[in-house]
């Protein structure tokens, strides 16, 4: 993957999402030249690591997430989407198993092709400024 600055990373954010990254504070920014950037946290109220905002290797900031909470004992992830569901829960290698109609639109039951891990994509109320459907994703490690 090509080296690019923060702000670079941020401008391919940008154009991909249709939104503006703003920082949020609640969160810790990390950032690796040939990775991207990624919002962090962790929730220590719902025992899970949260991430916002991210650009570049979607499966290495999966990854970064699980060892998060793995050295912290915590067993769910949660990442939110603002990118169309379906090209997204293929880029990441999940395969829906099963899906759930509710007032907000359909939610996804899926399983990561090659660990099996359970993930679950929901819909919220929200549209993105980019004009898609936001999802709220979920999944145990």
């Amino acid at each position: 993957m090509k080296h690019r600055t923060l702000d670079e990373w941020i401008e391919i954010y940008n154009k991909k999402t249709g939104d503006k990254f703003i920082h949020d504070e609640r969160y810790k920014l990390f950032y690796f030249p040939e990775r991207g950037f990624c919002e962090l946290r962790i929730d220590t109220e719902k025992e899970m690591v949260v991430v916002y905002q991210l650009c570049g290797d979607i499966l290495f900031w999966r990854h970064v997430m699980e060892i998060f909470a793995q050295s912290l004992g915590y067993h769910i992830c949660a990442t939110y989407c603002i990118c169309p569901i379906l090209p997204y829960l293929r880029l990441i290698r999940c395969r829906v198993v099963d899906r759930e109609y509710t007032a907000d639109g359909i939610r996804y039951y899926c399983v990561e092709r090659y660990t099996g891990q359970r993930l679950i994509a929901s819909p919220s109320a929200v549209i993105s400024l980019g004009g898609v459907k936001e999802y709220y994703i979920t999944w145990t490690i």
